[in-house]
């Protein structure tokens, strides 16, 4: 098999997550941290990747960090706390999806998601609601 490439910005604990499952899982993959190689970004910049760049840039220029200055969304004006609340329980309903669909379907599930990891976050009761 081909080694795989993970490109990661400094900090990026999803990244980490990839790349521990693919070591736990024995499949070779190149590292590539994106704040230490400029051409691996340029690289990714001409494919159409614009995430990390703007992401850092952002968060490099914000003079209050303190998550309570308010955002302008499609949905509204709400704090930074409220918008990175929604975006983790909403990326934690997803996953609730995806691991009710492989278990339905025969996937492997290593870890579910348990209350204690839910905990706080406003998430449905169903699963498609």
């Amino acid at each position: 098999m081909e080694a795989l490439t993970v490109y990661w910005p400094t900090g990026g604990s999803s990244c980490v997550r990839v790349k521990e499952f693919l070591t736990g899982k024995g499949v070779p993959y190149q590292s590539v941290n994106l704040a230490k190689d400029p051409a691996a970004m340029k690289f990714l910049s001409s494919l159409g990747t614009r995430s990390i760049p703007w992401l850092t840039q952002w968060w490099d220029t914000l003079e209050d960090r303190s998550c309570r200055q308010p955002l302008k969304m499609f949905y509204g004006v709400h704090s930074m706390h409220s918008f990175l609340e929604r975006s983790t329980w909403h990326s934690a309903h997803h996953t609730h999806q995806l691991l009710w669909w492989c278990k339905e379907n025969g996937g492997p599930v290593e870890q579910q998601l348990t209350k204690e990891v839910l905990q706080g976050l406003p998430m449905p009761e169903g699963i498609w609601e």
